[in-house]
């Protein structure tokens, strides 16, 4: 994940791809919001998760 943190040319980009005609207010606005949740998102990349078992060594059974 990139250390920059989105802008409004980020946010045009994003609904460009999405096909949503945004207005340039809402486009500061979402730049705005989005962030704190790329801080928090960059925050959790930093996590080491070391070795990970795979999704087979999961026994869901209740023994």
């Amino acid at each position: 994940m990139s250390e920059s943190t989105p802008d409004q040319a980020f946010v045009r980009a994003i609904a460009l791809q999405a096909r949503l005609d945004l207005p340039e207010e809402r486009v500061a606005d979402l730049a705005a919001a989005a962030a704190p949740i790329h801080a928090r998102l960059r925050t959790l990349s930093a996590v080491d998760l070391g070795e990970t078992a795979p999704a087979l060594s999961f026994d869901a059974a209740w023994d």
